[in-house]
């Protein structure tokens, strides 16, 4: 499976993706809910799910991306009881890609030649905030010069975080200097 885009992405209500990546809450959607604040979303009156579950998937507490899971047939499928193992399942999954990644990584490295993996790639986007960040500029100063929110530049630095396995800007330049991601 190959990342894209949630621009690129009309499969999935982006709203939802968004607030959960956002908030780092649970959102359970059931077709006779009443959708709150994704009323206006076009994607509902497009698609009609059934059924919606976002959550947030995090690695050593970093959150670092959602997990979107969508019923078209049946109603009322995404349960609270079920919501433990579905958070369960998806922090095991994180941790066996990355596995599987470290692994990959290891049968192509040189022997005397040391490289750590990112579990994720960072996306175009997220490479361009970060050459940013690199340049000293704040996140307003992103914001205004990829004309972006400042809430959607601070999301793209948190997933820069979260898949560098950094807390602070200086370590994300540090350790993207030596992944060779910026220069």
């Amino acid at each position: 499976m190959c990342p894209v885009a949630l621009e690129d992405c009309n499969k999935v209500s982006a709203a939802v993706v968004r607030y959960v990546a956002r908030t780092n809450e649970v959102v359970v959607l059931n077709e006779d809910d009443d959708l709150g604040i994704f009323t206006g979303d076009p994607y509902f009156e497009r698609d009609r799910p059934k059924s919606i579950l976002c959550l947030p998937v995090f690695l050593k507490n970093i959150p670092i991306g959602v997990l979107y899971l969508e019923n078209t047939l049946v109603t009322g499928v995404f349960t609270l009881d079920k919501l433990e193992l579905l958070k369960l399942l998806s922090s095991h999954m994180v941790y066996v890609r990355k596995l599987e990644y470290l692994m990959k990584e290891n049968t192509t490295i040189e022997k005397n030649e040391i490289s750590p993996a990112l579990i994720e790639p960072l996306t175009k986007r997220e490479l361009q905030v970060l050459e940013l960040i690199a340049e000293g500029l704040s996140n307003r100063e992103i914001a205004r010069t990829l004309q972006l929110s400042a809430n959607t530049v601070k999301m793209h630095v948190m997933n820069i975080y979260g898949k560098l396995e950094v807390s602070r800007r200086v370590q994300a330049v540090n350790k993207a200097k030596k992944l060779k991601l910026i220069m």
